[in-house]
C-alpha cells in the first residue's frame, strides 16, 4: 500500500522518536486539526487557513475517497473523526494509514467549509457595520434639513401674517431669528 508523502512523513516521525513523545506530538496536531477556531475574527480566518494549509501539505487527494464505496468511506471518515491519538497508534499500520487518509480528506473538505462561511460571517458583519453608519449619517442630515426647514416654516409664516394684516413685508422680515438662520446655516455634503 502505497501512502502520500506528507502521510510517510509523520510515521516515519513517530517511528523514529520514542513512543511517549510521538504520541503527544501526534495527540497535540491530530487535536489541533480537528478543533478549528470558530467564531468570525480576522486572525481566526488565518488560524484556519493554517490548519487547511497543512492538511494540504499531507498531498492526499480528494479522488482517493472514490477508490472505495462512499458507505466505507464515511465509516473511516467517522472513524477517524471520533479516535483518539493513542488508539491511533494501536491500529495496524494498514488501518492507521485507511483512517488518516480518510481523516486528511475529510478535513480538507470540512476546513475550506469553515473557512468559507467564517469569511461570509466576516463579510455580513461589515456590511451591517456599513449600512449602520450610513444610516446614521443620513439620519444626523435629515436633523439637520428638519431644523432649518423649521426655521424656513417660521419664517415664512411671519411673511404670510404680515401680509393678511397688511404690514410691510420688510417689517415683518425684522422679526425673523437671524442669529439662529446664521447659527443654524447648512451646506451640503459635496
Amino acid at each position: 500500500m502505497t501512502c502520500s508523502p506528507g502521510i510517510s512523513a509523520i510515521l516515519n516521525a513517530r517511528r523514529s522518536t520514542p513512543a511517549v513523545a510521538a504520541r503527544r506530538q501526534e495527540r497535540n496536531r491530530l487535536s489541533w486539526l480537528r478543533n478549528p477556531p470558530l467564531s468570525p475574527a480576522p486572525r481566526n480566518v488565518l488560524r484556519l487557513i493554517e490548519r487547511l494549509d497543512h492538511v494540504r501539505a499531507l498531498g492526499l487527494a480528494a479522488s482517493r475517497a472514490a477508490t472505495i464505496p462512499q458507505t466505507a468511506f464515511d465509516r473511516i471518515a467517522d472513524e477517524a473523526a471520533r479516535i483518539t491519538s493513542q488508539h491511533l497508534a494501536e491500529l495496524p499500520d494498514r488501518r492507521r494509514l485507511a483512517i488518516l487518509a480518510a481523516a486528511g480528506i475529510r478535513l480538507e473538505e470540512s476546513l475550506t467549509d469553515a473557512v468559507l462561511t467564517m469569511m461570509d460571517k466576516l463579510l455580513g458583519t461589515m456590511m451591517r457595520r456599513a449600512e449602520n453608519r450610513t444610516k446614521d449619517k443620513a439620519i444626523g442630515t435629515i436633523r439637520s434639513l428638519q431644523a432649518q426647514l423649521r426655521l424656513l416654516t417660521g419664517s415664512c409664516r411671519a411673511l404670510l401674517d404680515a401680509r393678511a394684516r397688511g404690514v410691510d413685508s420688510l417689517a415683518a422680515i425684522g422679526s425673523i431669528d437671524w442669529e439662529g438662520w446664521e447659527r443654524r446655516s447648512w451646506t451640503p455634503n459635496c
